[in-house]
């Protein structure tokens, strides 16, 4: 007997004196001769369409305006539903309707709560009016994360991302203090979306994460490039070759080394990434140095010290250089850059190339023409 005893208390239970407890609060917060705290204590107790003006006449910021809606609309629905059932429901109905133990429809089935799509787009329609509220405390309406909490309530993250997208491609948040936070906010919303298989616009994604990480570079925080690159799904290799490219002379061997692993871990081709990376540095040299045409120059005297565009294309041959996989693309481009250095009458810095090269190169048979080149 005490285990059934046991058993029912922890049965879910109601308030029985519900309507009772709803109209002593709705009379005080309705009495103006009480203290105006004390009104919209007991209005946030029972929050109804009749109390909700005093709600409102105490929030004081955003997130103080949304409460009060949610709240209201989500009371006043489950009044809604019990009062389908009062004439069974103690709660509701009193001692009469357990006396009475009707039903409420003929055919002896508890009748629907209405429409449920049509309520769903009436609470839409008034949380709409959270766009414009006036607020005395705290961020407005129109603050970046008050527009994007109620982009995502009322279920518009699409148009919410696109927007975002579209205001990034235009330029017009790039001044603002907000610009770092608001880019690692939409980003981490893309990639959490992402994760729960929520669609997401392509478009978007991929100018909020580009965004993100020139944010990123600009900051600093080069072992976090290679993570958001790789959620760029086929652009990846390309963005993180381009990152790579960017650093141009800064960091030695070791550290290029350590920037191709970072790559590795986060699930992108390594291999591939150091290719486009040498090819696009070597672009990026050649856009800079002269071409090499004309009559052989003398190679008689002292030659000037090299420029930076010549230790840019010098250095590109260390990310095929790494692996062994990519030494027929080393070979290639140890050709481009030798002819170029000999063309030039740049002995010196011919010589350091091939100091640099790893002695496995001479080996190798394929491509023939690139082999036999090199060899001669």
């Amino acid at each position: 007997m005490e285990d059934e005893d046991a058993d029912d208390s922890q049965q879910w239970r109601g308030n029985v004196r519900r309507r009772m407890w709803k109209n002593t609060c709705e009379r005080v917060a309705l009495n103006q001769d009480l203290p105006s705290a004390e009104r919209a204590l007991y209005a946030a107790l029972a929050p109804s369409a009749a109390t909700s003006i005093v709600l409102k006449a105490h929030c004081r910021t955003w997130e103080d305006h949304l409460w009060a809606l949610v709240s209201v609309a989500c009371e006043e629905r489950l009044s809604a539903g019990l009062a389908k059932i009062e004439r069974e429901c103690f709660w509701e109905g009193g001692l009469g309707a357990l006396e009475d133990g009707a039903t409420t429809t003929s055919d002896g089935q508890v009748p629907d709560l209405g429409d449920e799509e049509s309520w769903e787009e009436d609470v839409l329609q008034t949380l709409g009016a959270l766009a414009d509220v006036q607020v005395a405390d705290g961020a407005p309406a129109d603050h970046p994360y008050h527009i994007s909490q109620l982009h995502i309530i009322l279920d518009r993250t699409d148009e919410l991302l696109e927007s975002f997208a579209n205001g990034l491609q235009e330029g017009l948040y790039i001044s603002a203090p907000e610009y770092p936070a608001m880019t690692r906010f939409f980003a981490h919303l893309c990639l959490f979306l992402q994760m729960i298989d929520m669609p997401v616009s392509p478009y978007a994604i991929q100018i909020i994460l580009e965004a993100y990480l020139q944010v990123l570079e600009n900051a600093g925080q080069r072992d976090l490039i290679a993570m958001y690159a790789g959620a760029l799904g086929d652009n990846a290799v390309e963005r993180y070759a381009l990152f790579l490219t960017s650093l141009e002379l800064s960091g030695d061997a070791n550290e290029r080394r350590l920037a191709l692993t970072r790559a590795k871990d986060h699930g992108l081709d390594v291999e591939r990434v150091a290719v486009v990376t040498a090819e696009r540095t070597i672009e990026k040299a050649f856009t800079i140095l002269p071409p090499a045409k004309g009559p052989l120059p003398s190679i008689v005297g002292l030659e000037p010290a090299p420029t930076d565009a010549e230790w840019l294309l010098l250095r590109s041959i260390e990310w095929t250089t790494f692996f062994e996989s990519t030494y027929d693309t080393a070979l290639e481009q140890a050709n481009v850059i030798l002819r170029y250095f000999l063309g030039r009458g740049r002995l010196q810095l011919a010589k350091n190339l091939l100091e640099m090269l790893p002695p496995e190169l001479g080996t190798l048979q394929d491509p023939e023409d690139q082999a036999t080149e090199y060899m001669h």
